[in-house]
């Protein structure tokens, strides 16, 4: 945080690249061999994935 308040930069937004992310995240997530490692990271991924929807919800005025 101290570098950025250096660069007279502000810090990204908590949720910022999400969408670009998250396709990406998946795909790897396919890739792990280990089944309970996998479920793992799926239900990890959860989380910011629900985040990101209840948001786009919110901004087209969806409940």
């Amino acid at each position: 945080m101290r570098l950025l308040q250096r660069n007279n930069e502000r810090a990204p937004p908590p949720h910022s690249g999400i969408p670009e992310t998250l396709p990406r995240l998946t795909a790897m997530i396919r890739g792990i061999g280990d089944p309970l490692v996998a479920a793992y990271a799926r239900a990890y991924l959860c989380r910011p994935l629900l985040t990101e929807m209840t948001d786009r919800c919110k901004k087209l005025g969806n409940k």
